[in-house]
């Protein structure tokens, strides 16, 4: 199935060109679904619960991403090539 998508969803080969956002969802997906969890959202409405979880997980990877991650790996003026 994912050989068959990447062959005939052209557009999805350009994802990951913007950055990587795959560590940070994996890192903040957990707390924020715990933090909703705990304010009792899921008592009111579990999809939205969801969907509101989702959201702010890529929300808090993209965050990360662009702030944290990305010059954390840059290659740094100090190293020794």
């Amino acid at each position: 199935m994912i050989v068959f998508i990447a062959f005939n969803f052209p557009r999805l080969r350009s994802v990951g060109k913007k950055g990587d956002y795959s560590y940070g969802i994996y890192i903040f997906h957990l707390p924020l679904f715990k933090i909703l969890f705990d304010l009792g959202y899921y008592d009111l409405n579990g999809y939205v619960t969801v969907f509101l979880g989702i959201g702010a997980a890529f929300g808090a990877a993209y965050l990360s991403w662009n702030f944290v991650e990305k010059k954390a790996l840059a290659p740094s003026r100090f190293s020794s090539n």
